[in-house]
This record gives C-alpha cells, sequence and structure tokens, in this order.
C-alpha cells in the first residue's frame, strides 16, 4: 500500500503528461548492503529541480500540505507514505527524487535494516 500512491502519480503527473509513445514504468524492490531499496521510475514529462525541491521541503515540513493546486501538481500520496514511512522506520527511512525535464522522474525509498 505504501507504494500505490508513488505508482499513481508517475502514471498521472509523468506518463500521461508525456507525448512519447513509448512510455514506460518500471518498480523494482531489492536487497541491498542489508537495506530494502524500493524504486519508481517512468520516462515520462519530469520535473526541473526547483520542482523538486519544492516536493522535498513540503515532505520534510510536518505541517504543510501538498495540495493538488501546487506549481507542483503533487497530490496528497507522496505526503501521506513520505509520513506513514516515516513513523513506522523514522531515521533507517531515506526517499529520495531523482528527475529531469523531458527524461522522467525516479522515486526511491530506502529502508536501512535494524
Amino acid at each position: 500500500m505504501s507504494i500505490q500512491p508513488i505508482v499513481e502519480n508517475a502514471c498521472k503527473h509523468g506518463l500521461q503528461a508525456s507525448i512519447d509513445e513509448r512510455r514506460k514504468l518500471v518498480l523494482t524492490a531489492k536487497i541491498d548492503s542489508g537495506a530494502l531499496v524500493i524504486s519508481v521510475k517512468d520516462n515520462g514529462a519530469g520535473m526541473d529541480k526547483k520542482q523538486v525541491e519544492e516536493i522535498l521541503e513540503k515532505l520534510k515540513n510536518p505541517n504543510s500540505e501538498i495540495g493538488s493546486d501546487s506549481e507542483t501538481g503533487s497530490g496528497v500520496g507522496i505526503q501521506n507514505v513520505y509520513r506513514r514511512m516515516l513513523m513506522s522506520y523514522d531515521k533507517r527511512f531515506h526517499f529520495s527524487i531523482n528527475s529531469s525535464p523531458g527524461h522522467g522522474t525516479e522515486i526511491i525509498m530506502r529502508i536501512e535494516g535494524e
């Protein structure tokens, strides 16, 4: 259930916004050095550095909400996932976004082993 909103965002904001007919979504989960690493990657529209920074800042500020009318177009799904994972794994949870316009987006969630 934790990755479903991330996959949904990739489809809605990445792939549907792309004009490329070879749209692709890659979901991977692997163990790397004792950590679970989950990646959701699309080859869709992508985001610029400012949009990525805005999303990450809002995720890290517990009093903020990412609204569907924000510049990024991101909904609350990603924020709910982030907060849920932090509550469950605290400092063992790491979240990153790699993206560039026209080249897609990759969301990486890493949960360190105990």
